[in-house]
């Protein structure tokens, strides 16, 4: 039960430090630091510090007792609120870093060419935020290669994503699929080849990039940002698109 307890505290943004003194604190209730102390086996250099940050937080707080501190933990309930406080403020954060976004791609060279790899559900991410984004600005995505049946399964949230996305802000695409394909984003304008004809990884084609996606372990996806290789990939695109079936 404790180790429950711990892991849910640590994922709510508690260190390891603040999360023994915190339990510390529970079941000792009003103490002082060497007791606190030696209950989460930390020095008693440190368990100030940590006390600080936990009363910083809402989750502790002290009373003088012949001019000596004792503390002990707030309600249980406080941990809910610290956790909004953390929902608010990132969403402060959130809405700072939007309006740093374009200062930051500003930046960049306008005819800097590169190839990223990026690896992992999050990487995978990264690429589909990218994605929308283009289609928001009124871009065509343009895809074909391997079956995503396997994505859809490995990662259900991030396809449900972008599903969500693409019916919502009626984004623009065309898609080329094998016909063993079931396509997990049914509005997409699509068409279907024979199996042998179809990649064996997943491409998709906007703005000037093209992110070539390998759906097995370790699943990744490469970005190439270059003018003429998404030009020669959307002519490839066209070429199918004429000879596959509805």
């Amino acid at each position: 039960m404790i180790n429950n307890i711990e892991k849910v505290l640590e994922e709510i943004g508690l260190t390891k430090g603040e999360i023994q003194v915190y339990l510390a604190l529970v079941k000792l209730d009003i103490s002082t630091t060497g007791q606190i102390a030696k209950q989460s086996k930390i020095s008693n250099s440190k368990v100030y510090e940590v006390l600080g940050r936990l009363i910083q937080k809402g989750l502790a707080s002290y009373v003088l007792k012949n001019n000596i501190r004792n503390y002990r933990a707030t309600p249980p309930e406080r941990l809910v609120d610290f956790l909004d406080n953390k929902k608010e403020q990132i969403e402060k954060n959130k809405l700072e870093l939007e309006k740093i976004i374009p200062l930051i791609k500003s930046v960049k060279k306008q005819d800097e060419n590169s190839v990223t790899v990026y690896e992992g559900k999050q990487g995978i991410k990264v690429i589909i935020n990218d994605i929308i984004e283009a289609q928001e600005n009124g871009i065509e995505l343009l895809t074909f290669g391997s079956d995503e049946n396997v994505f859809a399964e490995k990662y259900p949230d991030l396809v449900s994503h972008y599903a969500m996305a693409a019916k919502k802000k009626k984004l623009r695409s065309r898609a080329i699929f094998s016909r063993e394909t079931k396509p997990f984003n049914k509005t997409e304008n699509q068409k279907y080849l024979p199996r042998g004809m179809i990649s064996p990884v997943r491409i998709a084609i906007y703005n000037d990039k093209v992110a070539i996606f390998k759906f097995s372990d370790p699943v990744s996806v490469v970005l190439i940002e270059e003018k003429t290789i998404a030009s020669g990939y959307k002519n490839q695109f066209e070429y199918l698109w004429k000879i596959a079936k509805n």
